[in-house]
Formats: structure tokens, sequence, C-alpha cells
């Protein structure tokens, strides 16, 4: 990720979020709720803002197959305990905090869902970059951008696909 710096807010996404929720439920009278939800929606408008731009950069020719596919591959791996905690977490709120914890496990769910979205668009710049290189075909890469869409599934795509642009190295 030596290039990707930029990358970083996607990569510590979710913990980032975890953190503004923490914020959000002890220290909403010190920081104020405007700001606790200004911080959260800047960090997913931004995060999205920067997965858009390395797409657009990714699709000009900056990155290659290589070095995106390492870099999906980093961030599906750091994500992957952020998912084990916001499922517990969810599982927490179900059991003892009744009502409220249907609310906290659906927020969860999106923050999931938007973490998967944001990590996938890095997965299709990866994609993408391969088959401009001509390293997997069109159709291969219609398949690989999909399924770095789907909960779980892109995670073994993301090895996968960056064990496949290394053997072509």
């Amino acid at each position: 990720m030596k290039n990707n710096s930029k990358l970083l807010p996607i990569l510590f996404f979710p913990y980032l979020f975890l953190i503004i929720m923490i914020c959000f439920f002890t220290l909403h009278q010190v920081l104020g709720i405007g700001t606790i939800w200004f911080l959260a929606f800047l960090l997913s408008g931004g995060s999205f803002v920067i997965a858009i731009i390395n797409l657009i950069q990714a699709k000009n020719g900056k990155y290659s197959a290589a070095e995106l596919a390492a870099t999906n591959k980093l961030i599906k791996s750091v994500h992957i305990p952020a998912y084990i905690l916001i499922c517990l977490v969810a599982i927490f709120g179900c059991i003892f905090l009744s009502v409220w914890g249907i609310g906290i496990s659906i927020f969860l769910f999106f923050l999931d869902a938007i973490t998967i979205f944001l990590s996938g668009l890095i997965g299709v710049s990866a994609v993408i970059c391969g088959v401009r290189e001509n390293k997997i075909s069109g159709s291969t890469g219609m398949l690989y951008g999909f399924l770095s869409f789907i909960f779980c599934i892109d995670v073994i795509i993301a090895f996968v696909y960056n064990s496949k642009i290394k053997k072509m190295q």
C-alpha cells in the first residue's frame, strides 16, 4: 500500500466508524450530536470520494493490477476482524438492549454494507487494471468485480485474484 496511502480511510473505515458510534453513545453531551453526525458523514463521504477517485485513476492507468490486487487483499484482510466485532456488537445489542438493540443491529448492517461497498470499489479498480493490462478477460473481470461486493466471497476473491495476478508477473 506504499503508493496507495490515500486509501487508508477505506482500510480503517469500519474501525473509525465504530469509534464514532462509541462517541455517539458516550460523548454526545460533550461533542454534541451534530458534531458526531458530521464526523460520520465526513468519514463516509470522504471514503466514497476516495474510492471513486481511485477507480478513475485505475481506469486511466495510474496503478498496476498487481499493486491494486495486493492493496485490495490487504483491505479485505483488515476488515475481517471488523466484521466479527460488528457482528458481536449486534448480537450483544439484540440480547441486552431489546428494542434499542434491534436499531443498533440495523445500523451495524448498514455499516457492513457501506464497508463492503467501499472495499468492493477497490476490488473493481484492481479488476479494471487487470483487464486493461490483458491479465484477465473482460468476462472474468466482470465476475471478479461482481463478487467483490458479496459478503465473505469478497475476501476469497481478493486472495484468488491477487494470487492469479502474482503468477502472471
